[in-house]
């Protein structure tokens, strides 16, 4: 298989899965009783496993050279550890199964992220048309599934996402060869390029962002449903904001010849925060269409800038280590807190959806205060890079 085709198949079933577990899961776990704190947990189990496991894969795939190995053994393990979301209705079932899926899960994105910034640089090729198949298979899974959950049931998702699964392994299977760049067998773990004040500011705004995030990628779906509005409404509400997304990874390289990496981050912040203002005043479905479109920014253009930014940052043969330490940080600390903690939050305090969300617009804003710390380098030729475990 063409290595270009290879890489746009992963993207599109990597993150076709996301489109069935971020907006459909919470609703699952909900239609098994699951209490809004147990729903975080389980959902935090993914971020949980970013703690570790992205660095220690990627690492250890980078010091040996068999980046390949590492993800077609990931893939295997990730299909079979999901199949045990078939045996269970229980809360413990659920958080251990999930922890286990991530686990395997996690070693597949930061290899591939590196995978692909390489083969970006040596075949002269544009990150954001490779990565833009991801969201188009995000979208393609959450307008679907959004149909077969209203005319089957809610526990149609756990054939479909093995389904997928499956072809996300053939295309691993079909990857090409990566190699690391200026490979050092002698080189020690270091991560003295974390420390920098440029990163460290950049990286706790990236974990207020994520945090935001929490209240709607468990609830979303969930309130949408409390106010009447069907799977298929909320599918394509899913589906519309990750088609702003494809746009904004599209004209991408446009922007960042106009404006800095630091810029464009500031305006996914602005976005993101106004998104969650939006939600807390009103469920005019005219307001929510146009409070999703606002994703090609909150997620879309912070994201690519976010990730050229840590390129930017990452010595050269540490890159996929570089990628998983802000996946790590971003959508790991960062989910967990937003995931659990806002919802042990609405659960032990009683806020409403609208009441968490306009606590996410404030969180997202806080992300602004540590902007001054941001600091680029000289321009130099970066692929698009990878977005990390979002569509």
């Amino acid at each position: 298989m063409n290595p270009y085709l290879a890489l746009r198949l992963f993207y599109f079933f990597y993150f076709g899965t996301l489109g069935v577990l971020v907006p459909y899961f919470p609703v699952l776990l909900k239609h098994y009783n699951l209490k809004p704190s147990q729903m975080g947990l389980v959902m935090a189990a993914w971020p949980i496993a970013k703690l570790v496991t992205p660095i220690f894969w990627s690492r250890l795939a980078d010091r040996l050279n068999k980046r390949n190995l590492f993800m077609q053994i990931g893939s295997l393990l990730c299909l079979l550890s999901f199949l045990f979301f078939f045996k269970t209705t229980e809360f413990k079932g659920f958080l251990a199964i999930m922890f286990l899926f991530s686990f395997f899960r996690m070693v597949l994105l930061p290899l591939i992220d590196a995978a692909a910034l390489e083969y970006c640089e040596t075949h002269n090729r544009e990150y954001g048309k490779i990565r833009y198949w991801g969201s188009i298979g995000f979208i393609a899974a959450s307008f679907l599934f959004g149909w077969l959950i209203d005319y089957f049931s809610i526990t149609v998702i756990l054939l479909g996402i093995s389904i997928i699964l499956f072809l996300q392994m053939a295309a691993i299977f079909n990857l090409p060869h990566s190699e690391v760049i200026a490979r050092q067998k002698e080189a020690t773990f270091d991560l003295g390029f974390c420390w920098k004040k440029a990163v460290i500011g950049f990286l706790i705004a990236s974990v207020l962002r994520s945090v935001s995030f929490g209240t709607y990628d468990i609830f979303f779906s969930i309130w949408m449903q409390s106010n009447g509005y069907s799977s298929s409404v909320t599918g394509f509400c899913w589906a519309l904001a990750v088609s702003a997304e494809v746009v904004a990874m599209i004209y991408f390289a446009r922007l960042s010849t106009k404006f800095s990496l630091k810029i464009l981050m500031a305006l996914g912040l602005i976005c993101m925060s106004l998104r969650w203002l939006i939600l807390s005043t009103t469920a005019w479905l005219p307001a929510i269409l146009f409070e999703q479109t606002l994703h090609a920014f909150s997620f879309g253009v912070y994201q690519l800038a976010a990730v050229a930014y840590m390129y930017q940052h990452t010595p050269a043969h540490l890159r996929a280590t570089g990628q998983a330490v802000y996946q790590t940080i971003s959508f790991g600390v960062g989910s967990i807190l937003g995931f659990w903690g806002l919802s042990v939050l609405k659960e032990y305090f009683g806020f409403s959806y609208e009441g968490m969300f306009l606590i996410c617009a404030v969180i997202a804003a806080m992300g602004l205060f540590f902007m001054p710390w941001f600091q680029e380098k000289p321009k130099e030729k970066i692929p698009e890079g990878p977005v990390g475990e979002e569509p």
